[in-house]
């Protein structure tokens, strides 16, 4: 197995680790020790944070990752130069808070006043997320990806329960509780920039750091990167911001347990690109778009296949979770949520790698250009949709944005270089997923909600196995089932 496919299927697996510790976060351990009021806190914390890391961290990420390789000898020279640029731009953040910190303030009053006691824990946390992000992207660029998604998926996730565990048994405060993500974040950085300092022999100079060529090409493309990347932390974490805002830290509290039980429907897009993305690449530089569309095809067949599997099993035991939830009756709110949430990532998947198409493309401006177009639209249509219909408004208002900005990259690419991930396949798995969906619905439900979600867990993922063979959405996933058979068979 190749280094990549080796680090890939690994951080795979602890993806899948940290999802199962996750579920058991949100749907357990924080509605048993937690009010909805303080789940809505904490999370409009963390939204709050991630929301500013683009403004800090200005697009240093993805210069490490391009430029690395194009100044390997230099490479003191470029980390000293991102080093000094996030400095500035993380105190320019910071200064521009406290001129406007009445103003900041007065969004938060009616509704979340608690959040302005935290203030300070938003840039104690931004700040251990810029550095943790930076040494992320340096251990990326050397080829190494196993450590960081580790860290990030598994072990955030572990450490937190632990934490919240520590809050519910009254050895720790609520206050304790919030503080202590600061120090969780330090751990990850200093883990994490240890052994990429250690590993790749990493250090940095200030020298020529201001070389006109040098500093000109790097700034013009960082303060281009800076532009995609807040666009999609926008669209990410603003409606969590704006629920608090607007409706109150508890309603925050619904709506985002309610949002996560739907997240990991997406799951599977994050590794389908991680694997397609070098292909696609390589045939574009090739113009082979008879091959990019073959590949477009597949991807939309499988993440739709996938993902809507996914779905039949979280929307058709979502009775099932909110009796197992503890305090469950106070989430149950959220129920509806669920279900326009996955329908909006369900809609992202089934438009394929559209994205990624048209950055490795030459019309790589346009997407970034859509994604700043994709988080005011999700500002525009949150502040029209929360004020009529709630959390739900919210949800909805991601699902709109969503389907319009897949809209318009659809087109893109079709008028441009006349690619469709859409086939009579498409159709038929959309078809069959609606039947799937439909016969499991009518089964009765059993009397313990334990033995009813494993049940229709088994039956859905039986069904899903047997439409591998019916519906062919990949040659290469029947192929790889044929060589575990086999090797079962052999042993």
């Amino acid at each position: 197995m190749g280094n990549v496919a080796r680090q890939s299927f690994i951080s795979s697996i602890s993806a899948y680790f940290g999802v199962a510790i996750g579920y058991l976060n949100v749907i357990i351990l924080m509605p048993k020790f937690m009010t909805q009021e303080e789940i809505g806190l904490f999370r409009t914390i963390v939204s709050m944070a991630m929301l500013l890391v683009p403004f800090a961290f200005f697009g240093s990420g993805a210069a490490v990752i391009k430029f690395s390789p194009k100044f390997r000898n230099e490479t003191s020279r470029l980390l000293g130069l991102l080093v000094v640029i996030i400095l500035l731009a993380f105190t320019a953040v910071f200064g521009f808070s406290v001129i406007f910190q009445d103003f900041l303030f007065s969004l938060f009053e009616e509704k979340a006043a608690r959040i302005n006691e935290y203030f300070f824990l938003v840039y104690g946390l931004l700040f251990m997320m810029v550095v943790y992000n930076f040494f992320q992207a340096v251990s990326k660029a050397n080829y190494s990806i196993i450590l960081p998604n580790f860290l990030t998926d598994f072990f955030y996730k572990s450490v937190h329960a632990l934490v919240i565990v520590l809050f519910g048994f009254g050895i720790l405060s609520f206050h304790q509780y919030l503080i202590s993500h600061f120090f969780i974040y330090i751990v990850l950085c200093l883990i994490l920039g240890i052994s990429v300092i250690r590993s790749f022999d990493i250090t940095f100079t200030l020298k020529g750091i201001f070389a006109k060529s040098f500093f000109r090409e790097i700034f013009d493309f960082i303060s281009f990167s800076f532009l995609g990347s807040f666009g999609i932390i926008m669209v990410l974490q603003i409606d969590q911001i704006m629920v608090s805002q607007m409706l109150g830290l508890d309603q925050n509290g619904i709506y985002t347990t309610a949002v996560f039980m739907a997240l990991v429907i997406e799951l599977p897009r994050r590794y389908v690109s991680q694997i397609i993305h070098p292909y696609i690449a390589d045939d574009l530089q090739k113009e082979n778009y008879s091959k990019v569309n073959e590949n477009y095809r597949e991807t939309s067949d499988v993440l739709i296949w996938l993902g809507g599997f996914l779905f039949i099993v979280i929307t058709l035991n979502l009775d099932n979770i909110y009796h197992i939830m503890p305090n469950g009756e106070g989430f149950v709110a959220g129920f509806w949520i669920v279900y326009i949430v996955g329908a909006t990532k369900l809609i992202d998947m089934l438009f394929s790698v559209n994205g990624e198409i048209i950055s490795i493309s030459r019309y790589y401006r346009i997407n970034v250009i859509l994604i700043v177009f994709l988080g005011i639209l999700t500002v525009v249509t949150n502040r029209i949709f929360i004020p009529i219909y709630g959390m739900h408004g919210a949800a909805t208002a991601s699902l709109l944005t969503y389907l319009v900005f897949n809209v318009i990259k659809y087109i893109i690419l079709k008028v441009n270089f006349r690619l469709d991930p859409f086939s009579l396949k498409s159709i038929l798995i959309i078809a069959f997923l609606i039947a799937v969906y439909y016969l499991i619905s009518l089964i009765p439900p059993l009397a313990d909600p334990w033995i009813d979600l494993i049940a229709r867990c088994a039956i859905t993922g039986a069904i899903m196995i047997l439409s591998i063979y019916i519906l062919r959405p990949s040659e290469e996933i029947i192929n790889l089932i044929s060589v575990i058979l086999n090797r079962v068979r052999k042993t």
